[in-house]
């Protein structure tokens, strides 16, 4: 709500629903607010001009998966509840357990939904240890269904959160340990893990707060921000108990 004072009238304005458009409220030409002979002296004055952005800069929602269903659907083929895309299982079955998803995968299980073209990105997934002490599991990204970049949560050295690749093998780019001092059992029951490209640039989140970033050199850039690597979806290492809610894919 916005207010101006004319020598004694009070002129409320509602600017609610008009910051979408982008359109101008007022005009700074001379406004008659009202004649002097009915307000009682009251003169014309002029309104300040006020604009609001087109956009607000949060990001667009491009592809959204929330696992509802019934217990023990194949997610692999299926479509996500929003967006573009197949869901393909890289490694184990992935299926829906009590409106999550999970892997019954005892090695390595991955799966991933493309979206052609799109390689500057923002992917997110909420995470259930399900009581677990003993978990590896989180997000892949710019995967091309061979080499593929991995956001990885870990039980070891009291809580880790790190960036690998995976090229025929696994390297580690960058990470930060000791996430929970106290212990894992101290670890909170959910997380939400969160991993952004945009151009050279990966910034990893966990919990809304940037744990570390890391730049792509130019031989990576050749690898993971190719317009086939456009794969993105979870992750999960000997580990069968991590369940998985509420995926998305935004605009970065």
């Amino acid at each position: 709500m916005f207010s101006k004072i004319a020598r004694g009238l009070t002129i409320s304005v509602l600017a609610a629903g008009m910051a979408s458009t982008g359109a101008t409220l007022f005009t700074s030409s001379p406004l008659a607010v009202a004649s002097a002979a009915t307000v009682g002296g009251v003169a014309s004055n002029e309104l300040t001009s006020f604009s609001f952005p087109s956009t607000t800069g949060a990001p667009t929602v491009l592809t959204w998966e929330n696992f509802n269903g019934p217990n023990g659907t194949n997610i692999s083929g299926t479509n996500p509840d929003w967006g573009p895309g197949v869901w393909r299982s890289l490694g184990g079955t992935w299926r829906i357990q009590g409106n999550q998803a999970d892997t019954t995968s005892s090695s390595l299980g991955s799966i991933n939904v493309h979206s052609p073209g799109l390689v500057d990105a923002a992917v997110e997934i909420t995470l259930d240890r399900f009581g677990s002490t003993t978990f590896d599991a989180g997000l892949l990204f710019n995967d091309n269904d061979y080499s593929v970049l991995i956001l990885r949560y870990q039980s070891a050295a009291n809580g880790t959160l790190a960036l690998y690749n995976w090229n025929g093998g696994y390297t580690l780019m960058n990470s930060v340990s000791n996430l929970y001092p106290g212990g894992i059992t101290t670890a909170p029951a959910t997380v939400t893990l969160r991993a952004r490209t945009n151009g050279a640039q990966i910034d990893a989140f966990l919990d809304g707060a940037l744990a570390f970033s890391y730049t792509l050199n130019a031989a990576e850039q050749t690898t993971y921000k190719s317009s086939t690597h456009n794969g993105y979806g979870m992750w999960a290492e000997f580990d069968t108990t991590t369940k998985f809610d509420n995926f998305h894919i935004d605009t970065p």
